[in-house]
C-alpha cells in the first residue's frame, strides 16, 4: 500500500511539473491559469495515476504499406491505360489520408472517444477492401482504394499511436518501435501472399484473402484496443493550429512531411522501376516486402 501511495505521489508531481513547464513555453494565450494543473484536475486524475503497466496485446498490420505491389499489378495487368502518374493518385491519396484524418480524430481521442470511432473505421476499410476485389474501371479503385481504404485507415492509425501512451511509460519507446514493426509486418506479408496467390486463385479472390486476414487482424485489434486514462478537454477547438505556435514542433511536423514523401515515393514505384531496369517480375514483387522486412528491422534495433 506504501508502495502504491509512492507511485501516486509521484505521478501528481509529474503532472503538476508538466503543466507548470508546458505553460512556461507557450504564448499566454494558448494556456490559461485554468489550464493549469488544480486540486480538481489532480483529483481527477489520482485513481488513474500510478506506473502504466508497461505491457499489453495491442497490434495493427501495415496494409497500406502493399501499394507498390498494386501499382505494379494495375499498371501490367488491370489499368494498362492508365499512365503510371495517375495510378499512383490512388496511393498517394491512401498515403496521404493516413495521416490527415489524425487533425481531427486525435481531438476525439482526446475527448474519450476511440471504440466507437475504431470500429466503424474497421468496418469501412473491410468493406473498402472487399470492393476492391470487384473494381473494373479506374475511378472505383479510387473511391474504393484511395480515399476509403486512405480514410479508414488514418481513423485506425492517430488513436492506435495515442494510446500507447496510456499504457507505457519507461518502455514506451520500446512499445512504439514493436508498432511500428507491425507495419512492416503487414508490409511483407501481403506482397509475399499477393505474389503466390495471384497465379492461382487470380486477383479478385487475392484481394479477398486480404480482406480475411484483415478481419481476423482488425478483429484482435477492436477486442484488445482501450484506453488507460479518463477523457481530458482538449484544448483549441477541434483544429488546434495554436500548436503551431511552437517553432520545434512546426519544424517536425515539415520534416515529417518531407520524410515521408521520399519513403512513400520509394515504395509505390520501387517493383516497377525494378521490372524496368531488368529484373524479374517474380523477384520485382518481393522487393517491397524485402523493403518493409528491411524497415522492421531498423524499428527494432534504434535506440530510443
Amino acid at each position: 500500500m506504501l508502495e502504491e501511495t509512492t507511485h501516486i505521489s509521484e505521478d501528481l508531481e509529474v503532472a503538476q511539473d508538466a503543466f507548470s513547464l508546458t505553460a512556461g513555453k507557450y504564448p499566454g494565450n494558448i494556456l490559461s491559469v485554468d489550464d493549469k494543473a488544480s486540486s480538481a484536475v489532480l483529483d481527477k486524475y489520482s485513481k488513474y495515476a500510478g506506473d502504466p503497466p508497461d505491457g499489453g496485446a495491442k497490434a495493427w498490420f501495415g496494409y497500406i504499406n502493399t501499394w507498390g505491389l498494386y501499382q505494379d499489378y494495375y499498371e501490367c495487368v488491370l489499368l494498362p491505360d492508365s499512365g503510371p502518374s495517375t495510378i499512383a493518385w490512388i496511393g498517394s491519396t491512401q498515403y496521404a489520408l493516413m495521416f490527415i484524418p489524425g487533425l481531427f480524430i486525435g481531438r476525439l481521442f482526446d475527448l474519450g472517444y476511440l471504440k466507437l470511432p475504431y470500429f466503424i473505421a474497421n468496418y469501412l476499410l473491410l468493406i473498402c477492401v472487399f470492393l476492391t476485389a470487384e473494381c473494373t474501371q479506374y475511378w472505383q479503385f479510387f473511391l474504393a482504394q484511395g480515399l476509403g481504404g486512405g480514410l479508414a485507415s488514418g481513423i485506425l492509425f492517430g488513436p492506435a499511436v495515442g494510446v500507447i501512451h496510456h499504457w507505457f511509460l519507461k518502455r514506451s519507446g520500446l512499445a512504439l518501435r514493436v508498432f511500428a514493426v507491425g507495419s512492416s509486418i503487414g508490409g511483407t506479408i501481403f506482397p509475399i501472399v499477393g505474389q503466390n496467390l495471384i497465379p492461382l486463385v487470380r486477383f479478385k479472390w487475392t484481394i479477398r484473402v486480404f480482406g480475411f486476414i484483415l478481419l481476423i487482424a482488425l478483429g484482435i485489434g477492436n477486442i484488445t484496443i482501450d484506453r488507460k486514462l479518463p477523457p481530458m478537454n482538449a484544448l483549441g477547438g477541434l483544429f488546434n493550429w495554436a500548436a503551431f505556435h511552437n517553432p520545434a514542433y512546426t519544424v517536425y511536423c515539415i520534416a515529417g512531411i518531407f520524410c515521408f514523401l521520399g519513403i512513400y515515393t520509394e515504395m509505390t514505384y520501387l517493383s516497377v522501376y525494378a521490372a524496368e531496369i531488368g529484373v524479374t517480375n517474380k523477384f520485382a514483387f518481393y522487393l517491397v516486402a524485402i523493403a518493409n522486412a528491411s524497415s522492421g528491422v531498423g524499428s527494432l534495433t534504434k535506440t530510443t
